[in-house]
């Protein structure tokens, strides 16, 4: 048990849900060194829209990659214009394509590390490659290497970029 919410520098919320918004707000309201937030959601449960409504200045780092959605476009600009994704440096989240990693990198001024998730990269790479028109993109296949060239190409030298090793293959970016 923490003596003081007060001292409060990491929190982790399982199960989130609309319905607990004003219990986790007051929390977070009094939790004044409160740096890192973890959500963790099951699939069972619907995305929780009130996760975007949240506020707390000192939020600097964001675990939703065990927030078991993968962000789309719409959430992922969401994200980014909300108070805690404005203010967030380091973010673990899974997105739905290469180009929702753009999206979050160009609107999150203030983020200096990512480390994402996504889904099918086939999929995704076709999306990206018909979203911007390019003639030259192989849509057949593309593997995670693959991947880390296209957001490199896109974000030019504004990234470092990697492939994490473990086995679930994230890709790792630091902001310049």
């Amino acid at each position: 048990m923490v003596p003081s919410i007060k001292r409060l520098y990491s929190l982790t919320v399982s199960s989130y849900t609309d319905s607990f918004y004003s219990q986790l707000q007051f929390l977070l309201d009094q939790a004044l060194h409160l740096h890192i937030l973890t959500v963790r959601q099951d699939t069972s449960l619907p995305f929780q829209s009130s996760l975007f409504k949240l506020t707390n200045t000192i939020i600097r780092k964001l675990h939703l990659d065990y927030y078991y959605h993968f962000f789309n476009e719409e959430k992922c600009v969401s994200l980014s214009h909300s108070l805690l994704g404005t203010q967030c440096q380091v973010l673990y989240i899974r997105v739905e394509n290469l180009e929702n990693i753009i999206i979050l990198i160009k609107n999150m001024i203030n983020l200096r590390a990512l480390y994402v998730k996504f889904t099918d990269e086939k999929t995704s790479a076709y999306w990206f490659g018909l979203k911007h028109n390019d003639k030259f993109f192989d849509t057949t296949a593309i593997n995670k290497d693959e991947a880390i060239q296209l957001l490199k190409d896109h974000l030019l030298a504004k990234c470092f970029i990697e492939r994490e090793l473990d086995l679930d293959g994230s890709i790792q970016i630091w902001i310049k």
